[in-house]
């Protein structure tokens, strides 16, 4: 297949496939005229006085970051305007500790209401999570094979390798109250219900010396856990399938992979024109107990790497399904069926700001995600402004991923009750999607009634 084509299709592998694709907010933070922005700090209550989601459409997240690597880094163009596979230069730009990560959400429904100093909401949700930490060498291994450590003096360094995938539903109750003119707590608590899951529990990658004297051999001790009522079929006869099809009883409430999830924060406003906000999310677990597979894969076998035009050619699903049912061939392959549990990634939000006046602010929001015990932090800074009592618009600059072309933006609209909202968190990632290492999308439709005027508080508030 053409470079050209297996450059379309990776672009749109690294962007939009949900299967391959952890919520990011940035910009959405401050938008208060929006009754979603309670999610990322509980505190933070909505200006409606009551608010109901459209069925399915009140909130619709799509994300995509790297922390590592741009698709213009492995795929470039020479003097003669030809596309070729620049490797070395993928490996140049990776940092010792890179992350992948990617998330789809629907919220399914959703309602709040407000009464006096108190905030009540509700939410039920669909998400889709994932993760994936990799050092640089592992991916010189995977695109050169064993030949790319030159022998024996550099057998690579592949510790931090750690990857999870989740399929969950979720339901959420918050309460946030205003204690005083100048103070408001949020707690958010969720019940979570595991749909899918894999994760690697181990993952310990060497090169050893060949017995025979012949180079270098690939050893391997990787230990993976699988839930959902499909089996991955490793040691069966039928073919495997990476992406295996749904069942409809895996879309009903699965009551025996459980898990909790809790979300708090604070917003402190004293008299003046300056604020702060801080909030801790998605502390919690799921306890995976139904249709368990664990997987250990381990023994030492020969590697000669990949052809990336090959591999990320619009067979990849074919040639990643294909590689995987050659593991047997190569290394020793066993199976075990005991319950497991994956902890969610936490993340902590923390902003300071401003505001000249009811209808203009500024802010800037630091936020940091947890990982494989790593921090990875993203900064933002935000203009918010209220043209009319029934719009509200940001614009937002972001540093994450290492990467400074990340500009944000963000509007709602009320005609009437009705309100449409869309926020981007990185909308270049749409017009030049190889430049960039983050591409962040939520839009929606609400019902909302009761805007309480910018005026009703003394303190400006969102």
């Amino acid at each position: 297949m053409p470079v050209k084509n297996s450059y379309i299709f990776l672009i749109a592998l690294f962007w939009f496939i949900p299967g391959a694709v952890a919520q990011q907010f940035n910009t959405l933070f401050w938008m208060q005229g929006i009754p979603q922005s309670n999610y990322v700090n509980p505190a933070l209550i909505p200006q409606a006085r009551y608010h109901a989601g459209m069925p399915a459409l009140s909130s619709l997240h799509f994300n995509a970051s790297n922390r590592g690597f741009a698709i213009g880094d492995i795929v470039r163009r020479n003097e003669l305007d030809e596309t070729y596979w620049d490797t070395e230069g993928l490996l140049h730009v990776l940092d010792d500790h890179n992350l992948y990560q990617a998330n789809v959400s629907v919220e399914w429904f959703s309602f709040g209401f407000r009464n006096d100093a108190n905030y009540f909401s509700f939410k039920l949700s669909e998400k889709i999570n994932y993760h994936m930490a990799y050092p640089p060498d592992l991916v010189r291994l995977v695109l050169d094979g064993n030949d790319g450590f030159g022998g024996p003096v550099n057998t690579g360094a592949f510790s931090g390798f750690e990857m999870d995938h989740m399929h969950f539903r979720e339901f959420g109750i918050s309460f946030s109250r205003e204690v005083s003119p100048f103070f408001s707590l949020g707690l958010r608590g969720r019940a979570l219900f595991g749909i899918r899951s894999q994760r690697t529990d181990r993952a310990a990658f060497e090169l050893v010396a060949d017995p025979s004297g012949e180079g270098m051999l690939l050893h391997t001790e990787v230990s993976v856990n699988h839930a959902s009522s499909r089996s991955l079929g490793l040691l069966e006869d039928r073919q495997f399938r990476f992406i295996p099809e749904y069942e409809l009883n895996e879309f009903r409430a699965n009551f025996k992979n459980l898990g909790a999830a809790l979300d708090l924060g604070f917003v402190l406003r004293p008299p003046g024109k300056f604020f702060l906000a801080v909030s801790i999310l998605d502390l919690g677990f799921i306890d995976w107990k139904d249709g368990v597979e664990n997987y250990l894969i381990s023994g030492s076998s020969g590697f000669d790497g990949i052809d990336p035009e090959q591999f990320f050619s619009s067979y990849f699903i074919s040639n990643m399904e294909h590689f995987l049912n050659g593991l047997p061939d190569h290394f020793q392959v066993s199976m075990a069926q005991s319950g497991y549990r994956t902890l969610m990634a936490p993340k902590v939000f923390g902003s300071v700001g401003m505001a000249f006046s009811e209808r203009h602010q500024l802010a800037l929001l630091s936020r940091s995600m947890i990982y494989g015990g790593r921090l990875y932090p993203s900064y933002t800074f935000s203009y918010n402004v209220k043209p009319s009592h029934a719009t509200g618009l940001s614009l937002a600059y972001s540093v994450a991923n290492q990467n400074y072309a990340n500009i944000g933006l963000g509007m709602h609209a009320n005609l009437g009750p009705f309100q449409f909202y869309v926020v981007g968190d990185n909308v270049l990632g749409f017009i030049i999607p190889n430049h960039v290492q983050w591409n962040s999308l939520q839009l929606g439709f609400n019902w909302v009634f009761g805007y309480r005027p910018v005026t009703e508080d003394p303190v400006y508030t969102w």
